[in-house]
């Protein structure tokens, strides 16, 4: 007797233990609307299919629902559009699960893709204020917020036309309703990014000025990709115009990059110092030059020749004394092309 409860007490050792915690999560809990779920295809009934999705009763499936390649013995991923209940049995969805599961790849992964754009949706009770826009995006409706359009011009212009975007949401609200959300400043700021890594400080880039800047501070130069800024000490030499007379909307300039930001996706530019580098191919020392005294200093007075800035000292002036937009005719007595200096005389 002794030896048997031995026998029985070391297979009862050998035996691994119940695990209650386990066995419930095997048995699972039945899907809630809009999960996805696998399941395997039992039966073609009339107006669709029947689905075994490991529950006590098959699921269906409406025609509808199903893509052409559905069939008896068939695995496929389904989505839960309605749950069971004493009246009613599971009602699946193939192609609302293969649009939502390819919204969330495109989610994670921050693939662009195009989507269509249709209407400007207008802010309730604000008249003419845009909060975004309506898209189309693989045959699903989509919306596109004000934030996330990276269009300067007026949004209505835009519609009926495609854009580039990726999707930063796809998901049911407490509504029951799909939110597809898109942005097209994901994609421009990405291309800026990757345009900015490729431009180094001193490049020479060409552009067009597509703003003036307010309160003289300078200008915004469209080289393609991006717009950069100009600031007013880097537009001119000349100290004493205006932006609005130095540069125009729509003028064609030449920019240099004297600054970039990778982390906040900006560029700065100089006009002045491309023009001065041209201005000083033409200039040759004895050569006699005229321009415009724009500023006095103790030690002589700055001189605009050109697009450059010359400095007359006192003690080439011939005892002359100018004041600030007096005209100057001098001769080039030094040119410092390594630090872009260029002194002037007035002795013969």
């Amino acid at each position: 007797m002794k030896k048997q409860q031995d026998v029985f007490a070391s297979a009862t050792q050998d035996q691994p233990a119940f695990d209650m915690a386990a066995a419930l999560a095997n048995f699972g809990k039945p899907p809630v609307q809009f999960d996805i779920v696998s399941g395997t295809v039992t039966a073609r009934v009339k107006g669709g299919f029947l689905v075994d999705i490991g529950l006590k009763a098959d699921a269906f499936v409406a025609d509808k629902e199903c893509e052409e390649t559905l069939q008896p013995n068939c695995e496929a991923r389904f989505m839960v559009i309605q749950t069971a209940d004493s009246d009613s049995e599971f009602q699946l969805s193939q192609t609302h699960a293969k649009h939502h599961i390819r919204m969330e790849e495109l989610v994670a992964s921050q693939e662009t893709v195009i989507a269509h754009l249709t209407t400007v949706v207008e802010r309730k009770g604000s008249a003419g204020s845009i909060c975004g826009m309506n898209a189309y995006l693989d045959g699903k409706k989509a919306f596109i917020p004000r934030q996330h359009l990276a269009i300067f011009a007026d949004p209505r212009t835009a519609e009926n036309s495609d854009l580039p975007v990726k999707v930063i949401k796809a998901a049911f609200n407490d509504l029951g309703r799909y939110d597809l959300v898109l942005s097209h400043a994901a994609v421009v700021s990405e291309e800026k990014a990757q345009f900015i890594s490729q431009v180094n400080i001193g490049d020479e880039l060409e552009g067009t000025i597509c703003h003036l800047l307010d309160n003289e501070g300078g200008v915004l130069v469209n080289v393609g990709m991006m717009s950069g800024i100009v600031r007013r000490r880097q537009l001119s030499f000349d100290r004493n115009s205006s932006v609005a007379e130095l540069a125009h909307i729509g003028d064609a300039v030449t920019v240099e990059v004297i600054e970039k930001d990778q982390k906040r996706l900006t560029l700065t530019f100089s006009i002045k110092n491309v023009a001065q580098r041209k201005m000083f191919e033409t200039l040759k020392v004895n050569q006699v030059v005229e321009g415009k005294v724009q500023s006095v200093a103790a030690f002589g007075v700055f001189v605009l020749i050109g697009e450059t800035e010359c400095l007359l000292h006192n003690a080439d002036a011939s005892g002359k004394r100018f004041k600030v937009g007096d005209k100057v005719q001098a001769r080039i007595a030094s040119i410092d092309a390594c630090r872009m200096r260029v002194n002037l005389s007035c002795k013969a």
